[in-house]
């Protein structure tokens, strides 16, 4: 399987699991340098899934995957039963492995709950306006220097409560219209439904 095969499949399970959750594709996080290739979000909670099929190689997957931790509650590797075997030596035994094979999903292992999430990576995903707020610095202008400051002087609840309404609120929409065109069949155009561009405003860090 593919990755837009892996992807149709995960969204169609999670769709009817937890229908009521906000689902999105390539969503931007830590200064949008990284991307989760699905994001579900419940209530206050966002779980991130990075997809590995079946040409992938996963050499470099315990590296990309510290990122992850430091932003999301739930963590998972996506794979197909060929690479499930490497996924499990490479994959750290905190995050979770999710399988997909002719179409079904099983989850293999469940994500322990991260709960000490990395400030500046919360902020990251902020609006600027809203780390001006936050940190009472309307002089900075710089996206980076904003997030820095809010690491400091904002409280881990106040940076996570304000990353995940951020995220609902760029998404659900999309989630909308997803709920109102998919038929029984989840196809590659739903999947674009709910994939958005990183915002222009998020820049590298230096």
């Amino acid at each position: 399987m593919n990755e837009i095969q892996i992807k149709i499949s995960l969204v169609a399970s999670l769709y009817s699991e937890f229908p009521h959750a906000v689902l999105a594709a390539e969503v931007p996080f830590s200064y949008g340098t990284r991307r989760a290739d699905i994001v579900m979000l419940s209530g206050n909670e966002a779980t991130g899934f990075e997809i590995k099929s079946e040409g992938d190689k996963v050499s470099r997957l315990d590296y990309q995957l510290e990122s992850y931790k430091d932003f999301f509650d739930f963590c998972y590797v996506v794979c197909v039963a060929k690479n499930i075997s490497s996924v499990r030596k490479t994959v750290p035994s905190s995050f979770g492995i999710v399988m997909v094979q002719n179409g079904e999903v099983s989850f293999v292992r469940r994500s322990k709950h991260y709960k000490r999430l990395n400030k500046e990576a919360l902020a990251s995903v902020l609006s600027s306006d809203t780390l001006r707020k936050l940190t009472g610095r309307s002089d900075l202008r710089s996206k980076h220097e904003l997030c820095k400051q809010a690491s400091e002087v904002c409280t881990l609840r106040n940076l996570y409560e304000h990353s995940r309404t951020q995220l609902f609120e760029r998404y659900a929409p999309s989630m909308e219209l997803l709920k109102g065109d998919v038929n029984s069949v989840f196809s590659p155009d739903d999947i674009q439904t709910i994939t958005r561009s990183a915002p222009t405003e998020l820049v590298l860090r230096s």
